[in-house]
């Protein structure tokens, strides 16, 4: 079976642990070290990086986002998520094993 994982020297944080008004909406602040670039990643694209720090298996990870987006179905959202890992897979911020 195939699992994703964040790839090793990606460091992030998610504004919503973050002390402060924060974002109105919940981001993830990430970077490749130690030259980055610096990333933001909000709504459905802050969702799916959430999901891979939770889970490794897509099923499992298109799950967690269509409960963080309140969807009903994740069957609705699977192929949305691999092909937005795919474009993780390719800047080098998650691994696929």
């Amino acid at each position: 079976m195939t699992t994703y994982r964040i790839a090793p020297g990606v460091a992030w944080v998610d504004d919503r642990g973050l002390p402060g008004p924060g974002s109105p909406v919940p981001v993830a602040y990430l970077t490749r070290l130690p030259d980055g670039p610096a990333l933001v990643l909000a709504d459905s694209s802050w969702a799916i990086w959430s999901a891979v720090a939770a889970h490794d298996e897509l099923p499992l990870i298109a799950a967690h986002v269509a409960d963080l987006l309140g969807l009903p179905d994740p069957g609705h959202v699977e192929d949305d998520v691999r092909r937005f890992l795919d474009v993780l897979i390719s800047e080098g911020l998650v691994e696929q094993t």
